[in-house]
């Protein structure tokens, strides 16, 4: 959620630490999209649902990161 902030220059609630980012201020971004398939649920056109969504996958029951967790690749 961290990293998605700071590439789109936006402000971001982290859900997994309970933690806001805000990178609201942070010059030199001239451009974001995102990209979804057709068909793609509504709410993960947000980036800050699809984020925190996807942090949410790569955790165990006991809330620790899998071992081969790999959240997104630049």
């Amino acid at each position: 959620v961290a990293c998605a902030a700071d590439r789109a220059g936006e402000k971001r609630e982290c859900d997994t630490y309970g933690k806001t980012k805000d990178y609201t201020r942070k010059t030199g971004i001239e451009y974001t999209q995102r990209f979804a398939p057709d068909g793609a649920k509504p709410d993960l056109l947000n980036r800050q649902n699809l984020w925190n969504q996807a942090e949410q996958s790569e955790l165990k029951k006991d809330g620790s990161i899998k071992q081969e967790a790999r959240l997104a690749k630049e």
